[in-house]
């Protein structure tokens, strides 16, 4: 369960057992802000029909139009009755997906189909999901506690940031910072055999997981890239000469201390101080949103 502390600076701080967690609870928010959203464009929707007496064609559907009953036989041909035309038509009340698409429009249509498909393949990962949270657990101990911290951009940080992603055009507060931390068993500040396979461990559980929770806010309608932490550049975006490390300065106004040691540079956790490994997600999805906020309720 996830539990909550707020910063001096104001920065929203959750904490999760793991980064598995966080990825379900930003999954779950997702759906179900989804289901929400396509309730109240179905219902908007009906209700301006209702006003305006339009009419909806359904021959635009294709294959996907709600057949007549009175020719059922495929080619749409009917069977030949004595009955006057009248009595043979009888009301169609069953709801489907066909009266759903209805009653909105065609962008609405394509983002109810999108979602569809995107449900789809989460229950086909179903299976690796729940093999990937049996391996965290079992790495528990190596993986430590996670922290989430959610945050509009600072202002003095927002244009180096926005050149980490040249395709996006964000004003000033609309670009939010998700920094997770995940706490290390060694010092990340030294080197040895025994922290290198640590880091890369903590870098690959980074990895995927920020990949999913991309997708479950891209799914929601937003905007949702990460800092591959083995290069520094956008996942998703095109590459650039601007890179974000976590030794970057700019932590410094993100929560975080920047550490010069001399020959090189560690970055410092204000609780776990350098046993720390910190990753970076950006996205144009508000930090007071709903998909995030219900992510991180406990």
């Amino acid at each position: 369960m996830a539990s909550k502390a707020l910063s001096k600076t104001s920065r929203a701080v959750w904490y999760f057992p793991n980064l598995r967690a966080f990825v379900n609870r930003t999954r779950s928010s997702m759906v179900a802000y989804m289901q929400l959203s396509t309730s109240s464009i179905g219902t908007a929707s009906h209700r301006d029909k209702k006003i305006t007496g339009q009419q909806w064609s359904e021959k635009r559907l294709g294959p996907f139009a709600q057949k007549d009953p009175r020719f059922p036989l495929p080619g749409n041909m009917g069977i030949p009755v004595d009955k006057k035309e009248d009595d043979i038509t009888t009301p169609i009340s069953t709801r489907n997906l066909v009266n759903v698409f209805l009653e909105v429009n065609a962008e609405d249509s394509q983002k109810l189909r999108s979602l569809g498909s995107f449900l789809n393949d989460l229950e086909e990962e179903g299976m690796d999901s729940a093999t990937a949270s049996e391996k965290q657990e079992v790495n528990k101990e190596q993986i430590g506690t996670v922290e989430c911290t959610i945050q509009t951009c600072p202002k003095i940080l927002h244009r180096g940031f926005m050149e980490l992603f040249p395709e996006k055009t964000l004003k000033p507060g609309e670009l939010t910072v998700i920094s997770v931390s995940q706490h290390s068993k060694n010092d990340m500040s030294i080197w040895s055999m025994e922290v290198q396979e640590e880091r890369e461990a903590l870098m690959k559980n980074f990895v995927e997981s920020a990949k999913e929770i991309c997708g479950n806010l891209s799914a929601a309608g937003y905007w949702a890239d990460f800092i591959d932490p083995s290069s520094g550049t956008a996942s998703f975006g095109p590459r650039t000469n601007s890179t974000l490390f976590e030794t970057d300065d700019r932590f410094n106004h993100l929560g975080f201390d920047v550490l010069d040691l001399g020959c090189c540079k560690a970055i410092s956790h204000h609780l776990w101080g350098t046993h720390a490994f910190v990753g970076s997600i950006f996205t144009n999805a508000p930090a007071e949103c709903e998909i995030l906020g219900q992510a991180l309720q406990n």
